[in-house]
């Protein structure tokens, strides 16, 4: 900043200021990329906490695959028996549940 001043005449102040610079047009974000291709393929979550089970059933099922969802161990194996193709799914489960652990759940259904 620059101060002129003349007796008389006034002051002139002379301030500086960074230039502006337009920014340039940003570029539209990239679509998202499409989830793979999961037809036919079904995960079994299988949770005794119902917040955590719903909510990894629905981001599995945004990724494309059928989600079938069980509260115990005992359920889990209830619902495989009635799949026509059980040996296809791929089992998600909790490690600590009350009655039929994780471990035993998995060696049961293994």
């Amino acid at each position: 900043m620059l101060v002129d001043r003349a007796v008389g005449v006034g002051t002139e102040f002379i301030v500086y200021l960074p230039a502006h610079r337009v920014p340039r047009e940003a570029k539209p974000p990239a679509p998202p990329a499409e989830p793979p291709a999961a037809v036919g393929h079904t995960v079994l979550v299988v949770d005794d906490e119902s917040a955590v089970r719903d909510v990894t059933m629905r981001a599995i099922a945004r990724a494309g695959y059928r989600v079938i969802g069980a509260s115990s161990g005992a359920d889990a194996l209830s619902l495989l028996a009635r799949e026509p193709d059980s040996a296809d799914i791929l089992l998600l489960t909790d490690i600590m549940m009350p009655v039929m652990n994780g471990h035993e759940l998995a060696e049961r259904v293994g």
